[in-house]
């Protein structure tokens, strides 16, 4: 940099050579002469207010001659410390003819102060010469004041000239080196100033390059001279604190105002001026650059051979006989805690040109440890340098010279723990990598192999390559002055006397700067090079091993394999064995770095290993290529890692304590067994398809997997050997997704009964686990490990009920309200667990204790169960009853019924009343209701009956159709009273159940009749005599009255009248042949009139006068009547229709080319194919006119009306395909529909156009937000119109209907002579709510550049999503799922927001921030998380209530409203009462 400049060097040490004149006496004369002629002019100086007197100095000899004497004055012993200080406030006082001159100050120095000035400057060097011990404390007390002294006259004065800076700068430059090049002694000048002296050659340095710019000699004095002082750790401190300041003024200039500001330590502020705001920018660079480099290499620091190259430490070395040689002075032994604040200095830089505002720079400090001062009271010879034969030894002949040598000043910092989170927020515009290695790299790269001996083929090669390259300099340099390297874990490394704190902080930076790669971002190849044998180094975990390297690796590599840097892969099987000596222990067996906590180097271990997770099923067979030849002699394959990586992510969650870390954790498992289910399905797909000639492989592989939905499928990898060993195969020999499966299910619901318990977020994470592997798809499932898996969560349910009172909260509740749900779905998706009797009363147990809050029988065969009547019901919570009761309903309603035959899109019937009413015979109006009967059962089901048979029942049976409205929706039943059953009605042939069965052909042959009379009792029984008891019954004309006779002998006459009357039939009878048509019996006549609501209820057993009474549990009723006939009732019934029976959630899809940061732009993206891949993975498209789902609350009648919306040219139905105008993506499982949507620009300006609407218009936008103040009512509302949706009977009417409303606009809603009145009342929800339905708003969103999700827009976007009158988001409710696709064919996701209001509840899983997931999984886990985060935020809603549980309370309300409170009599009365007369008033 200044070689062609001369050096002032030795301009400087003649400058301090000279001598006053009084030097040429003897001591005593001088001495004497400046006493007295000091301690005059001292007594008349401005100090001594009461003396002050103007100076007497009037002429240039004068001064000149007294200035000779205060020269002298300045150089004598300590003794005369009286003399000395009062030289030093003469000087002190004439130099302030500079700034504001005293009194005292002659008028020579007033005429010309800067040459004066410039010889006071030199003549305090004097001062600074080293005396006796004894006065170090007085003589830098003196010299503190001249430092004062100095800063304020560089501060201060407006007349200094170049001169006169020139000489303070020399002056401070003599200084420095005079104390601070000899090797440190104790208790010497040079210890006691070293740090103050070179804070202020610092400062003013730093000063006059804003007002006058030192020369190119003076900056090359300055560069060499620092040479001589790197031992002292003073220089590195201030050396990189000055860097630091110039670079926070560096980034603005070269960043401008928006790059993140760098904040300084508050010490650094306060002991810095502020670099002028005048100072120009071409100044700044300069002085930054120049600053930088002042220490030439700092790498050197590591070599004692060449920090004590110096003239002092030589002589020190030649006139001492405790030293031998230079490099083994005991001050030294303090060079790697210099090293590593020297490195450390350089990483500070790094952090602030990535955008890292928040540096470590002096907060930070080597632990004991790794590097602590060593006393120096001995010279040790180093084991590789012994002393010749005959050399003396004199470590106890020297004992006074040891004394000398002891423990240099150090400055007491404060450790500060490291977090990833200070690590992940780097800056948009931040420089390139290439930038700051052409900068720093060259430092970074050497310090990085410090101590580290590279495995090269021959030494010759070595020594051969060219001295400037990479691997020779280091080589040389790492061996100078190195401590030897670890051979064998049993030979453990001399920490005190390493340099891995330096080389660890370097190895850290190299991290963040290649994971601060930008997308696109081109790097050097020997850049590549150099940082993967470093990399290489630094994870030896056999020899050489460093443990603060090793923690400064893992904890600043988090990005390594999240970037598209080429070939990082060769380093994937180090970092694989490095992780398996950190995740597995609960205690490393290395030596952590100091300031990096074992939980954050655990966390930083776990993100690599989710970055690393998919890479085996995706590269597969694919070799490893080895950085340095003959390392290793079989190449290793991707597919080879699978089994370490999946033993490390179980074995790391068996030691695992910490909660985000757990969660980490459970959400790569799932990704691992997720991922290779679907590997082993689609390579069981491709065989199939080659077994049947099938060579297409363009199919889609991210189609969904749910039951009931299109799958498509394909063999996607960038493994081009169709002839490779599938997948399956290989799996023979290691974990197949079956034992993952199990392994799985064993590990987290041991551990969630164990140790997880406690803890909400990590419970949820295990639960929301468990689900996914409820919904896998494998090819055999075992349902005994099933059937354990629902065990053992029943169990954890009955652990957390069970808990003491004060143990229960609101997130204990969470977690059991969870552990129902995954209970439902594990039942749903194995609908054959109920089939087994252990498993089926496991499941009623625990649904019983959710409901009453204990078993009816506590322990099997222990104690008689208690019965439901007889028990108390004191549930944990209404939440957990709630749950408990959604799991019975489930059980009875779903399993195993799920899908219905309709597809999942909807779990309720389309039919309502007036889609019965249209084809019920004899019934013409659709207007009136009053044809059904309404009954609430139970206070919870609403039963609407039909008595009147629909057109098509063609046969007269007692039919009665119900509209069954229940909390888990609605369904429409049709009942018939048959004779016989269907199957033999069928048989006898059509319509011949009308006819009852005939009776047997009679017979004429009737064989002979014998006349016999019965006898009852024997014949001899008249002969017996009575007794007293068979007399003591009297006969009937004896008890007979005087007042009874006439009634006696009317019964008298009765009897034998009908005596006679049998005695003749039997006479006639046997007269007459058979058959006997006139006395034959036959059937009545077929009945067309029934009371079938009276039947169906009477059956159902409802008609009971205990039905019509409350219970003890129920002051309500078992049945209810209600008044139908209110003209609210219907409309109440339309609402009851219109909550949905699952929740409803939206996910809004964004796709961002690289750059864009509006939020028209983003809007009028061109999607690629691979984007709609990525859709179609996350479900399947339905129109949102036909759809009877959930669809994001749009309102599809009012789109059809808008026939500009409607026709739209191929290319925009293309680009804007699923925008909610007339498609959607949706998925829906048993609890919840998901309606995903990709915003357009027409959608964007539909919602502008409603905005500008009246607010009382009846067609108001159908994408209709929910208030606040019906939270309650209206989450998941569907507010589309039900009756456009119905489900006609005749299918040919209703392919006609479609086939006109495609050829014509669809009509208004409230002209519509389908919709019923109570549809046209219906009130408008208000537009106050968000896109979603609650609080929580998901996005997901597709990156081209990675760096565009600091500039996403989101809330920008939401804001115009929900139109003007919406509330405005805030950042908190919105989480967003970035998905960036990497070169490799893998995607990175990263997560922002989601964390609940109260702060407890966490993000979900399985997705994870960083992780890095395959093709055929993405959707999948985009679409679980988005689920899972959506019922974490309901969980911590305190509002919230289930679906179910708001149609039961609806139903409720509708009992209190509309009960007809009748007695039994009326009731039964109205019950029996003839419906035809009003029956006949409707038609």
């Amino acid at each position: 940099m200044y070689s062609e400049w001369a050096s002032l060097e030795e301009v400087i040490a003649d400058n301090v050579g000279q001598t006053s004149v009084l030097q040429n006496f003897p001591n005593s004369v001088g001495r004497d002469v400046a006493c007295s002629i000091v301690k005059s002019l001292a007594r008349h100086l401005s100090v001594n207010a009461a003396d002050c007197q103007t100076s007497q100095l009037n002429t240039d000899s004068q001064v000149q001659w007294t200035m000779e004497v205060l020269w002298h004055g300045l150089g004598l012993p300590m003794s005369e410390y009286e003399t000395i200080n009062d030289c030093v406030n003469v000087y002190c006082e004439w130099l302030t003819a500079m700034t504001n001159p005293k009194d005292s100050v002659p008028i020579p120095i007033l005429e010309d102060p800067n040459a004066y000035t410039q010889i006071i400057i030199r003549h305090f060097y004097s001062l600074f010469i080293p005396r006796d011990v004894s006065g170090v404390d007085r003589q830098g007390m003196l010299c503190h004041r001249v430092l004062r002294a100095l800063e304020s006259l560089a501060r201060d004065s407006s007349l200094m000239v170049p001169d006169t800076w020139n000489i303070i700068l020399q002056f401070l430059l003599a200084v420095n080196d005079t104390l601070l090049s000899p090797p440190i002694v104790k208790d010497s000048l040079g210890a006691e100033l070293g740090r103050r002296v070179v804070c202020v050659l610092f400062k003013l340095w730093l000063l006059a390059c804003s007002r006058c710019f030192p020369s190119p000699p003076l900056w090359k004095s300055f560069r060499n001279m620092c040479l001589n002082w790197r031992h002292h750790i003073a220089l590195i401190e201030q050396w990189s604190r000055t860097n630091l300041l110039l670079t926070a003024r560096m980034l603005r200039i070269m960043y401008g105002p928006n790059f993140p500001e760098l904040k300084l330590p508050q010490d650094l502020k306060e002991e810095f001026p502020v670099i002028p705001a005048d100072m120009d920018d071409d100044r700044v660079a300069q002085t930054w650059f120049r600053f930088l480099h002042i220490l030439h290499n700092p790498v050197q620091l590591s070599s004692p051979a060449i920090v004590s190259n110096t003239p002092k430490f030589l002589h020190m070395a030649l006139t001492s006989e405790a030293v031998v040689d230079p490099s083994q002075h005991p001050c030294l032994h303090n060079l790697p805690e210099i090293f590593f604040r020297a490195m450390k200095g350089v990483s500070a830089v790094v952090d602030a040109f990535l955008g890292i505002s928040q540096v470590e720079l002096l907060d930070m400090s080597v632990a004991p440890s790794l590097s602590k001062p060593v006393a120096m009271t001995a010279a040790v010879t180093p084991p590789l340098k012994k002393k010749p034969a005959g050399t003396k030894d004199t470590k106890k002949s020297n004992s006074s010279i040891q004394k000398q040598l002891s423990t240099p000043v150090t400055p007491t910092v404060s450790q500060v723990s490291l977090s990833l989170e200070d690590k992940k927020s780097l800056a948009a515009g931040r420089a390139k990598c290439n930038s700051i290695l052409h900068l720093l790299g060259s430092w970074l790269f050497e310090a990085a192999l410090v101590g580290c001996p590279i495995a090269t083929e021959t030494k010759d090669n070595t020594e051969s390559r060219r001295s400037g390259s990479f691997i020779g300099r280091t080589s040389l340099s790492s061996s100078a002055g190195s401590a030897p390297a670890l051979t064998g874990s049993d030979h453990p490394l001399d920490l005190e006397l390493s340099y891995d704190a330096g080389r660890a902080e370097a190895v850290g930076a190299l991290c963040r700067i290649f994971c601060a790669h930008k997308t696109g971002e081109d790097i050097l190849a020997v850049y590549y090079a150099r940082f993967y044998i470093i990399l290489k180094q630094g994870l030896q975990i056999k020899e050489n091993l460093s443990g603060p390297v090793l923690s400064s690796l893992l904890f600043n590599a988090c990005n390594l394999l999240r970037n598209d840097l080429e070939g990082v892969t060769v380093i994937f099987p180090d970092l694989v064995s490095a992780l398996e000596i950190v995740l597995p222990e609960k205690e490393p067996r290395f030596k952590l770095h100091p300031n990096i906590p074992l939980v954050e180097l655990r966390r930083a271990s776990i993100h690599l290993l989710l970055s690393m997770l998919c890479l085996p099923l995706h590269f597969r067979n694919l070799p490893i290529k080895e950085i340095l030849k003959g390392l290793s002699s079989q190449p290793v394959t991707f597919v080879s890692m699978r089994p370490r990586l999946i033993n490390l992510v179980v074995s790391a969650l068996q030691v695992e304590t910490d909660s985000v870390n757990t969660q980490m954790l459970l959400g790569g498992l799932l990704l691992c067994t997720q991922d290779s289910a679907l590997c082993e399905e689609v390579d069981q797909a491709s065989v199939q398809e080659e077994m049947v000639g099938g060579n297409d492989s363009s199919n889609n592989l991210l189609a969904p997997e749910e039951t009931g939905t299109p799958r498509q499928g394909s063999n996607w990898s960038l493994d081009s050997d169709r002839s490779s060993k599938s997948f399956t195969s290989i799996t023979k020999e290691f974990d197949s997704a079956q034992g993952l499966f199990v392994r799985s299910i064993y590990l987290v619901c041991h551990r969630l009964i164990s140790t997880w318990k406690t803890d909400l977020n990590v419970s949820l994470a295990a639960l929301e686990l468990l689900s996914g592997l409820a919904k896998m798809s494998l090819k055999q499932k075992d349902l005994l490990e099933c059937k354990r898996a629902v065990r053992w969560i029943c169990e954890y349910i009955v652990y957390q009920c069970s808990r003491p009172p004060q143990a229960h909260s609101k997130d204990l509740h969470s977690t059991i309200v969870a552990a129902y749900q995954c209970v439902t779905t594990w039942l749903l998706e194995h609908h054959k667990l109920l089939n087994d009797k252990e498993c089926l009363n496991t499941v009623l147990e625990v649904v019983e204790m959710g409901i009453s809050g204990s078993k009816s029988q506590p322990k099997p065969n222990d104690v008689p169960p208690t019965y439901k009547g007889d028990k108390d019901l004191k549930p944990a919570s209404m939440r957990v009853r709630d749950a408990a009761e959604g799991v019975l309903s489930c059980m009875l309603d779903l399993v195993g019924a799920f899908p219905p035959p309709s597809g999942p899109e909807s779990l309720n019937s389309e039919l309502n009343e007036d889609s019965l009413l249209r084809y019920t015979k004899g019934v013409h109006s659709l207007e009136n209701r009053r044809c059904f009967r309404y009954f609430i059962i139970e206070n919870s089901i609403i039963l609407g009956m039909l008595e009147q048979p629909l057109g098509n029942d063609q046969d007269p049976l007692p039919t009665v159709v119900v509209i069954n409205r229940n909390p888990l929706g609605r369904h429409v039943w049709t009942m018939r009273l048959r004779q016989l059953s269907r199957k033999k009605s069928l048989q006898a042939g059509s319509r011949s159940f009308l006819t009852p069965p005939s009776r047997p052909a009679p017979s004429n042959d009737c064989g002979t009749h014998y006349d016999v009379k019965q006898s009852y009792f024997p014949e001899s029984v008249h002969n017996l005599p009575q007794t007293q008891a068979e007399k003591s019954i009297p006969s009937l004309s004896s008890l007979v009255k005087t007042t009874d006779a006439l009634e006696f002998s009317k019964l008298q006459s009765c009897i034998q009248q009908q005596a006679a009357f049998e005695t003749s039939v039997k006479l006639n009878e046997s007269q007459r042949c058979h058959p006997k048509r006139p006395t034959e019996c036959n059937p009545p006549k077929v009945c067309h009139e029934f009371q079938t609501a009276r039947l169906l209820l009477s059956h159902l057993g409802y008609l009971s006068l205990e039905a019509l009474k409350g219970s003890v549990n129920s002051p309500v009723p078992s049945l209810i009547a209600l008044n139908s006939g209110s003209e609210t009732f219907h409309d109440d019934l339309d609402m009851l229709d219109d909550m949905r029976s699952r929740t409803s959630d939206t996910l809004l899809v964004f796709y961002v080319h690289s750059g864009q940061k509006t939020v028209t732009e983003i809007l009028e993206n061109e999607t690629p194919i691979h984007f709609y891949e990525f859709l179609r993975s996350m479900g399947w498209p339905v129109d949102v006119r036909q759809h009877p789902g959930w669809n994001g609350l749009l309102d599809s009648k009012i789109l059809q009306q808008d026939t500009a919306f409607s026709s739209r040219p191929e290319d925009v139905a293309a680009r804007t395909e699923f925008d909610a105008i007339s498609k959607i993506l949706y998925w829906a499982d048993h609890s919840t529909e998901l309606a995903i949507i990709v915003p357009s620009v027409r959608f964007l300006q539909l919602v502008k156009q409603q905005d500008m609407k009246p607010k009382d218009s009846m067609a108001e936008f159908p994408y209709v937000p929910l208030s606040a103040s019906s939270k309650q009512n209206a989450e998941g509302a569907n507010e589309q119109t039900r009756a456009a949706l119905h489900l006609d009977l005749n299918l040919e009417s209703r392919q006609k209907q479609t086939k006109e409303k495609a050829e014509k606009p669809a009509a208004s809603p409230v002209a519509s002579p389908n919709l019923s009145s109570s549809m046209r009342r219906r009130k408008h929800w208000s537009r106050q709510l968000s896109v979603v339905g609650h609080e929580m708003r998901v996005l997901v969103v597709w990156l081209e550049s990675y760096e565009d999700n600091t500039t996403f827009p989101a809330c920008e976007l939401i804001a115009e999503l929900n139109g003007s009158a919406a509330t405005q988001p805030q950042e908190k409710d919105i989480f967003i799922i970035f998905v960036h696709a990497l070169q490799s064919g893998l995607f990175r996701i990263h997560l922002r927001g989601g964390t609940s209001s109260s702060g407890r509840i966490s993000m979900a899983t399985p997705l994870v921030d960083g992780m890095v997931v395959s093709r055929r999984s993405l959707g999948s886990l985009v679409r679980q998380t988005t689920i899972n985060m959506h019922r974490r935020r309901r969980l911590d809603t305190d509002v919230y209530q289930p679906p179910h549980v708001k149609r039961r309370l609806k139903i409720q309300d509708i009992a209190s409203k509309y009960r007809n409170k009748m007695a039994g009599p009326e009731f039964y009365t109205a019950l029996f009462a003839d419906l035809n007369q009003e029956k006949e008033s409707i038609v």
